[in-house]
């Protein structure tokens, strides 16, 4: 406004220059008075022109040090975009409608994300594993939204191989510091893989743990220091007959039940552990049990932690229970002198040498046999000090040397040897080399056994032998599961077999007729019997041969059966001179029977035309008949007129001998006979008269003699009627 007034001013000077000089006085009053004004005016607008002047430079240095904040809020920026991106952990930010805004370097590279532009496509949905997109989406996202955060365990997912990122989610709503308004989603994410790993290895460790102290049934301790308290596990308790927590977890527990013999030397070497900082300590002390008993135990400890001025604060250690072993290991020292007397009572000689081949000790056996007095004389000695023969020594030496070079055992070294008594033994040897702890060969160690018996009777075994292998009866022998194990040429002769027979099955050697007495033979052999019978063979050819086998058992020396022996005896020549026999033997039975039949019905010619039968013995049905065949053939064959038949040897008659004689008569008669019976007893005729025997048409006699002379009388007297 100003220029335009001074403007007008001017223009209104100018536009009267013709006007009288009382407006010149007026006018230049006025402008005096203008003049003063714009003085006035110019004072005015140079103070606000100074005043201005001075905002300037107040405006300057606050553009300054706005430019200084603005160069200290970035190189803070810049820290922190350095921090953010140089930290291990997925930092990122979404808008609130879930729009990527922010994700530092090693966010990407967990999860694999390419490039930015990549990353500018995403949504907050996509990093989520798909499994876990559902708990996400209803749980997870409804916490956050109505309380602002959320933090737990979830998954994402790698965009390259799809698969599962264990993580720990701090999901935050980002607020704007000014306005206090929400402005995005936050999200501090820590990559749980190695975590996971280290989880996994720690639980398998403490899985191991477990299973070592289980299957080991040791007992478990971790003791605090400082404090005195100490966790016992289960085993720990029970171990001494406890149940578990019945015990007081402090290290006065333990100290109250040590054996007082133990305590001292045991507290001392845990001292001189947690002073001397050794790496483990192990003891040996007894416990008190439940029952007021005592056990060994082995304790193993560590320290496992130290402060910083090395003080020990916590020792972990087991407890395994040896009492068993600290049992057996008094046992052992009570039986050392045991032993020592049953390694000089063996039979076997034990002896054992150096390097050099110097004996350091035998047994008692050794020494009887080296001519020495007690075993300990042996040390020091060689084998050229003791009796033997000196190639005999030589050879022992070379046998030692091979074992020791070779670093092999030789066994069944078969050795004569002179002892001392003048015997020639023979010896069964075993040698092996002796190692020190670094497997070094320090020596031999020998034993032997005295076989010159044993020699002898294989001697006498290989004659028995020959003499199997050449006897005429086939030998065999069958284990006990029914299986020929041996058999000699002639069992394998017998059969048509050559060695292959043995290994076959014996009841493949045997007829189906045969094999049905086989249970019972095994059973009477197997209760320690003997069978013998005759049994058919089967033979390669599959026909059948008869012999006689005699089985038996064949125990060792405990009488245990071992084995099944047999001796078969072929029957088959024996069979066919039996078959021979038999015939010679029934023509000789027949010829006794006709000549036994002519004895008991003799039939004698007296005269002509008179044959007498004395008969002796008892008459049954058979030979009564046979005498009336013999009475027949006798009337038939010599044309006789008079039979007289005795029976002064006939002892008993009874109505069956009674009606065969009738019988007889009668027959005789028919064909124009007369029968004269003699040699009738009294109590014959007694009992003929009781069972009423008709004897009319017979002539009786009461002896032969009598009978003779009547029947030659009537023989005379036909033949004087015919002359």
């Amino acid at each position: 406004m100003m220029p335009h007034e001074q403007n007008g001013h001017n223009g209104q000077m100018m536009a009267a220059p013709g006007t009288t000089s009382h407006n010149s006085d007026a006018e230049y009053l006025r402008l005096q008075q203008r003049v003063a004004w714009l003085e006035q005016e110019n004072t005015a607008l140079q103070h606000q022109v100074l005043r201005y002047m001075g905002e300037l430079e107040h405006v300057d240095q606050s553009l300054q040090d706005l430019e200084a904040d603005y160069q200290h809020l970035r190189q803070r920026q810049r820290l922190f975009e350095s921090l953010i991106e140089n930290s291990s952990e997925f930092v990122g930010m979404v808008s609130l409608d879930g729009q990527p805004l922010y994700l530092n370097t090693p966010g990407k590279e967990l999860v694999g994300l390419a490039s930015k532009a990549t990353f500018e496509q995403t949504t907050i949905l996509d990093y989520v594993f798909p499994e876990d997109l559902p708990h996400f989406q209803q749980h997870i996202l409804p916490i956050m939204q109505e309380q602002g955060h959320w933090a737990g365990e979830l998954r994402f997912r790698h965009f390259q191989t799809e698969t599962p990122i264990p993580v720990y989610y701090s999901a935050f709503v980002v607020n704007d510091t000014e306005t206090g308004q929400p402005i995005g989603l936050g999200t501090v994410t820590r990559d749980l893989t190695a975590f996971r790993q280290s989880e996994a290895e720690k639980q398998q460790s403490q899985e191991r743990l477990e299973l070592v102290l289980e299957a080991t049934q040791d007992g478990f301790w971790d003791w605090s220091i400082p404090t005195g308290d100490v966790y016992y596990n289960d085993r720990w308790q029970t171990m001494l007959g406890y149940a578990p927590g019945e015990l007081s977890s402090h290290v006065t527990t333990w100290e109250g039940l040590m054996h007082p013999h133990d305590r001292a030397r045991t507290l001392t070497l845990i001292a001189n552990h947690l002073h001397a900082e050794d790496t483990s300590f192990t003891v040996e002390f007894r416990l008190q049990t439940k029952t007021s008993g005592w056990k060994w135990i082995l304790a193993r400890g560590k320290v496992v932690e130290r402060n910083a001025q090395g003080q020990p604060l916590r020792m972990v250690g087991t407890h395994t229970d040896i009492d068993e072993r600290k049992q057996m290991e008094e046992d052992l020292r009570q039986s050392k002198d045991l032993l020592r007397v049953i390694i000089d009572t063996i039979p076997q000689g034990i002896f054992w040498k150096d390097h050099n081949l110097v004996y350091q000790g035998c047994n008692q056996t050794f020494a009887r046999a080296a001519g020495l007095e007690r075993p300990e004389d042996i040390v020091g000695k060689d084998d050229n000090a003791l009796p033997w023969k000196p190639e005999e020594s030589t050879f022992f030496r070379q046998v030692d040397m091979a074992v020791m070079t070779s670093d092999t055992a030789q066994y069944n070294i078969v050795e004569p040897q002179l002892q001392a008594n003048g015997k020639q033994a023979w010896l069964n040897t075993n040698k092996i080399p002796l190692h020190d702890e670094a497997g070094n060969v320090i020596g031999i160690l020998g034993s032997f056994d005295d076989i010159t018996e044993r020699r002898a009777m294989q001697e006498e075994l290989r004659t028995f032998k020959t003499l199997v292998d050449n006897a005429p009866d086939g030998i065999g022998f069958s284990s006990l599961d029914g299986r020929l194990v041996y058999s000699n040429r002639a069992l394998q002769t017998m059969l048509g077999y050559d060695d292959a027979m043995v290994g076959l099955a014996i009841a493949d050697l045997h007829t189906e007729e045969s094999q049905q007495f086989l249970p019972e033979i095994t059973r009477r052999v197997s209760s320690g019997e003997s069978w013998s019978g005759v049994l058919d063979q089967r033979q390669s050819d599959g026909t059948a041969l008869p012999a006689h086998i005699s089985v038996f058992p064949i125990t060792n020396s405990n009488g245990t059966m071992i084995s099944i022996g047999a001796i078969l005896h072929d029957l088959t020549q024996q069979r066919q001179q039996e078959a021979e026999r038999e015939g010679l033997q029934q023509q000789v039975i027949d010829a006794q029977g006709d000549a036994i039949r002519e004895l008991s019905t003799p039939l004698l010619p007296l005269a002509d035309g008179v044959l007498a039968m004395p008969l002796v013995g008892a008459i049954d049905t058979q030979r009564a008949q046979q005498v009336t065949e013999t009475l027949l053939e006798g009337v038939s064959h010599y044309r006789t007129n008079t039979v007289i038949i005795d029976i002064t040897g006939v002892k008993v008659v009874d109505t069956q001998v009674a009606q065969a004689l009738m019988q007889t008569a009668q027959a005789v008669k028919l064909l124009g006979a007369q029968v004269i019976l003699t040699g009738i007893q009294p109590q014959i005729a007694q009992t003929l008269v009781q069972l009423g025997v008709d004897l009319q048409g017979l002539v009786t006699r009461s002896t032969l003699q009598s009978g003779i002379s009547y029947a030659l009388q009537a023989q005379n007297g036909n033949r004087f009627a015919r002359r």
